[in-house]
Parts: C-alpha cells; sequence; structure tokens
C-alpha cells in the first residue's frame, strides 16, 4: 500500500506543472494578462520534462500526450478564430448621445479606452490594436458634443466598432471589421507552441523506443559453459 501511495503522489506531481499550465490557458482566455500569458507557455513547454523522465520506459504516454496537446491547440486556435469574428451590421446597436469623458485603461503594450456618455453608467470601450483612434477622440472631443456609437454588447462594457464625433467620422464599421479579420487570422500562430510541445513529446517517445530495441538487439541469450 505504502508503495501505491508513493506511486500515486510521484504521477500527480508528474502531470503537476501540464495541468497548471493547461488551467491557466483556460484563465487567459477569460482574462487577458502578459505575465499569466508567458508563466503559461512557460509551464506547457516545460511541462512535458517531468512526464518524460517518469515514464522513461513506455513511450505510449508521451505519443497520446503530444497528439493531445496538438489537437488541443487546433480547437484553441478555431475556437478563437471564430468566437473573434467581426459581427455583421444588424447585430450590432447604434445610439447617439452626448459626449462626458474619454480616459485611458492601462494595459500592458497597447492601451484601451473608455468613453462615457452623459446620462449613460454603461461604459464604451475602445480597442486600440482593432484601430481606435483614442489620441485623436482625446484631443478633439469636448464635453457636450454629439457622439453616434455603433457597438456590440458585452457582459461589463459595449466594444465599438463605429464612432462618429458631431457628425465626422473617426472609425468607421469597415475599418474595425478589417483589423479584426487581421487579428483572428493571427491567432493561428497560436499553434506554434502546441506543435513545439508535440515535437518534443514525440521526439521523446521516439529516443525512448530506439534505446528499448538497443537494449533487446544486444541482450546477452548464449549460455555458460
Amino acid at each position: 500500500m505504502a508503495r501505491e501511495a508513493v506511486w500515486e503522489i510521484r504521477k500527480l506531481i508528474t502531470y503537476a506543472p501540464l495541468a497548471i499550465g493547461i488551467v491557466l490557458g483556460v484563465l487567459c482566455l477569460v482574462e487577458a494578462d502578459d505575465r499569466l500569458f508567458l508563466f503559461t507557455i512557460i509551464l506547457l513547454m516545460l511541462g512535458i520534462v517531468p512526464i518524460i523522465i517518469f515514464f522513461e520506459d513506455n513511450p505510449l504516454p508521451l505519443v497520446l500526450g503530444g497528439l493531445f496537446t496538438l489537437a488541443s491547440g487546433i480547437f484553441l486556435c478555431y475556437f478563437i478564430y471564430t468566437v473573434s469574428a467581426p459581427l455583421e451590421q444588424e447585430e450590432l446597436t447604434e445610439i447617439q448621445g452626448t459626449f462626458a469623458s474619454i480616459r485611458i485603461i492601462r494595459r500592458r503594450g497597447l492601451d484601451d479606452y473608455c468613453i462615457q456618455l452623459q446620462g449613460d453608467n454603461t461604459p464604451y470601450r475602445g480597442l486600440t490594436f482593432l484601430d481606435f483612434p483614442g489620441v485623436a477622440i482625446s484631443e478633439t472631443a469636448q464635453e457636450g458634443d454629439t457622439v453616434e456609437i455603433l457597438y456590440s454588447e458585452g457582459q461589463r462594457s459595449r466594444s465599438i466598432y463605429a464612432f462618429r464625433l458631431n457628425g465626422r467620422d473617426f472609425l468607421s464599421y469597415e475599418t474595425t471589421c478589417r483589423a479584426r479579420d487581421e487579428n483572428r487570422k493571427a491567432a493561428w500562430f497560436l499553434l506554434i507552441i502546441p506543435a513545439a510541445v508535440c515535437i518534443f513529446r514525440l521526439w521523446g517517445a521516439f529516443q525512448i523506443s530506439r534505446k528499448q530495441s538497443y537494449r533487446k538487439q544486444y541482450r546477452y541469450t548464449g549460455r555458460r559453459r
């Protein structure tokens, strides 16, 4: 019983880094954090090392794990590509109001912008990586100006697809859709990480099989005289 308990504990410790990496990967999808994303990549890339050491005589778990990681990466990229598709204009909401304020939402990398309208407590979020002209709007907009916004409804905020200030277009629906398409295509580059992990696992399995074949080939089968 004691040996079985120790064996199970060793297995848990072996799989822990990779399991934590998968959990953190899910958290990265919920809330973007560059530091968390970097730590997740490290765990996914290096989490296979203790598994290779633990299963040094059994290549099958490495092969299955590598294929599972690759399949998960393909599914994740497809999921991101699908959910990040721009919405049809008919699915969006247009509102006209009075400009109240604009503020920067600090992020690592590109900052976002939050726009408030008078009498409206829900923030409207402009994403800089989707070509939202936050600097130009900040330099031009004044309290009381007329604003027209085309947006999609979110849980905490509304994502801006088009923005018009005093009859002047600062951001068009076509520009936002084009930026979204470019970014969603780039999501497939995320497949590099699971593909690298898969190759590393398959290579480890190949090395184990090769070592086992080498041992069988040179096993002594003669008899002593």
